[in-house]
């Protein structure tokens, strides 16, 4: 995603003087301060939630032992953020395989293991494909433990603050049966993820003065930044409030 300009980081931007060209400049401060953003093996991009009307249970559609969220594959797994919303609610969203029922595919026996460290104490299990699948180890961790053949498996942890200021890491073992990880945009398109890395998922609730490209973030300027709830870059086909902290 490119975040601001129109031609280009300036070689002058970054030296602390507003050069023409340049909305801002104040050298070492300036940052991305994105309102959701995956970081990985030093790799960062924004997070943006998938934005559907329903809870995320509802998203998850658990039946016949599998998610039914329509993004399941062979051999893949899952990550995302999903928000309600018409309740602006904020849940994460894994899932591994896919379901034989519904595809007639055949997964193959698998075994995924996560740990989720730094969830916000308000974090709570919204599903879980077994009881014992997906559970909360503390007010702060949770450990999701997934063994599955033909079908899929995961679980949603709901309850994270949006705007908020919070970082999760998750730390995966793919054992068996999963060849792919990767991201699940809120455009719906796939970022891969390292199978043997863990990675961070962190919130921002507010945004710096000037970007890295000298530009300064604005609602409409089409970044979701700290403090955003969404920005659509103010297209004609509009569903974000002007003032970016709610969906019209």
């Amino acid at each position: 995603m490119a975040l601001g300009g129109s031609g280009g980081i300036a070689e002058t931007c970054g030296d602390g003087i507003v050069d023409p060209g340049e909305q801002c400049d104040l050298g070492a401060a300036n940052e991305i301060s994105l309102a959701l953003s995956v970081t990985q093996a030093g790799q960062s991009f924004s997070a943006a939630p998938l934005v559907r009307s329903g809870s995320s249970a509802a998203f998850y559609d658990y039946a016949s032992f599998s998610s039914h969220t329509g993004f399941e594959a062979l051999g893949a797994s899952r990550i995302m953020l999903y928000l309600d919303r018409s309740t602006l609610l904020l849940s994460l969203a894994v899932f591994h395989g896919v379901d034989r029922d519904s595809t007639g595919e055949e997964q193959p026996l698998s075994h995924v293991q996560m740990l989720f460290s730094g969830l916000p104490e308000t974090t709570t299990v919204e599903v879980s494909d077994d009881s014992d699948e997906l559970l909360m180890t503390s007010s702060t961790t949770a450990t999701g433990f997934w063994r599955f053949i033909n079908n899929s498996d995961g679980g949603v942890l709901a309850g994270l603050p949006y705007p908020g200021d919070w970082k999760v890491t998750i730390e995966p073992s793919f054992i068996d049966g999963i060849s792919t990880w990767t991201f699940l945009a809120g455009d719906g398109s796939l970022v891969n993820l390292d199978l043997s890395q863990p990675l961070t998922i962190e919130a921002r609730s507010s945004h710096g003065s000037c970007r890295t490209d000298c530009t300064v973030p604005r609602c409409g300027d089409g970044v979701l930044d700290g403090g955003e709830i969404c920005d659509d870059g103010r297209l004609s086909s509009s569903t974000c409030n002007t003032d970016c902290t709610s969906f019209d």
